[in-house]
């Protein structure tokens, strides 16, 4: 077990209009360098007959932005070479380095590693209504702390009140990096810091050995206990019927009028507002279940390959592809990977175990006979043994069956 632990907290920052104004600006000159940074990488690209990229580049094109930020011809003196300024980029002058240096180093390096994995698309251009975001470095908020609901900003911006204290145990903790986002409107800060093992591990007296949970589209969570875990479905809805009146209403806007700009600002915050119902229920049974269980078992889903598209190709076009776009949309709706990599940490963060088990045949599986058939399921909330005439909430019964193979599994393993 390592000595420290990384942790973040994330909180909404009250900011005036100067800071706000200062805060775009960043995360603007943050989404130019990123771009400048990714055409020189494409170029160079496309100069390799391999098509590859060598990463150590990325630090070069930082070297390269650097210079661009200093007048024409003026030289600073390095360890290993004059750097000559080309005065490409001198309207960056005054904007703290790490902003664009984060974005070059971190964000698009990231970006390329992940794509030569095999786990993402290849690095693409951000557009201006890409969500306002920067980072800052060590470097730049030296002179930056909290007091209190207060924390001091960098380049004499003063303070901003915040949404939340930070817990007592951040102030043992060495702070790595801390990130601005705007979202809907509001700007929140997330301070990164590593903080002592023994402050973050936490024991939890666990009062249930085991809990199955079957996830699912009509219900959000179903516990082998018999419960259902809440899941503001009505609400997402009536948030989602304004979010359609207004983009109806936008493409009918004149692009770039007042009424265009201002349209896209009200569907942002509407959307942030949906995000955050979905946090917010994941989160409520996610602390539930790893404070109070000492194992919890969920089904392996694939999402990604769950959500798919049915349309097919003109070769071969696919069939119920209105019918599999709605639940797609529903499955996304309930975010079942939010739930996963939340327990992932949780679990381990409160001593609790985690494991997952094969999806196949549990919602067909009796939880008191084990008699497995497809005519059990006689809808899509009522499960009825055709052998037994054991009969309760399909999800419920799901959840036991999911609760039995978890259980099985981790004795195997024992």
């Amino acid at each position: 077990m390592a000595d420290t632990q990384t942790l973040a907290f994330k909180t909404r920052i009250h900011l005036s209009n100067k800071q706000r104004s200062k805060f775009r600006h960043w995360s603007n000159a943050r989404r130019y360098a990123y771009n400048w940074a990714l055409s020189m990488t494409n170029l160079f690209r496309d100069q390799d007959h391999d098509n590859r990229l060598d990463l150590t580049f990325i630090s070069q094109v930082d070297k390269w932005f650097n210079a661009g930020k200093r007048p024409l011809h003026h030289v600073l003196k390095t360890k290993s070479e004059p750097s000559v300024g080309s005065g490409v980029h001198t309207w960056l002058t005054g904007i703290p380095g790490s902003v664009c240096q984060q974005a070059i180093k971190y964000d698009l390096k990231g970006a390329w590693v992940r794509f030569f994995k095999g786990l993402a698309r290849p690095p693409h251009f951000q557009n201006r209504f890409r969500r306002k975001s920067f980072t800052l470095s060590v470097q730049d908020i030296k002179g930056s702390h909290i007091e209190g609901n207060y924390v001091k900003l960098p380049a004499k911006l003063g303070r901003a009140r915040l949404g939340d204290a930070c817990p007592n145990k951040f102030e043992k903790g060495k702070l790595k990096h801390t990130s601005f986002t705007e979202h809907g409107g509001k700007w929140y800060v997330s301070f990164c810091l590593e903080i002592p093992s023994e402050e973050y591990y936490q024991k939890c007296e666990h009062t249930v050995d085991a809990i199955g949970v079957d996830l699912g589209v009509t219900q959000f969570a179903s516990l082998s206990t018999g419960e259902h875990a809440p899941f503001p479905k009505e609400a997402l809805k009536r948030v989602q019927r304004r979010i359609d009146k207004l983009r109806r209403s936008h493409k009918r806007c004149e692009k770039d009028s007042i009424k265009y700009k201002k349209t896209i600002e009200q569907i942002a915050k509407l959307m942030a507002r949906q995000l955050h119902m979905r946090e917010n229920a994941a989160h409520q049974l996610t602390n539930q279940l790893a404070k109070t269980t000492g194992l919890v078992i969920l089904e392996d889903l694939d999402t990604k390959n769950l959500t798919k598209s049915a349309a097919g190709t003109i070769e071969s076009p696919g069939t119920n592809v209105k019918a599999k776009s709605g639940l797609n949309r529903e499955i996304l709706n309930m975010g079942w990977y939010r739930v996963r990599s939340q327990l992932q940490y949780k679990t381990e963060k409160f001593g609790c175990l985690l494991t997952t088990v094969p999806p196949q045949y549990t919602s067909q599986e009796c939880s008191e006979c084990h008699y497995t058939h497809a005519d059990n399921r006689l809808s899509q909330a009522v499960f009825k043994c055709q052998k037994c005439g054991h009969s309760e909430n399909a999800d419920i019964n799901a959840a036991k069956n999911i609760r039995e193979k978890g259980l099985k599994k981790v004795a195997g393993a024992g």
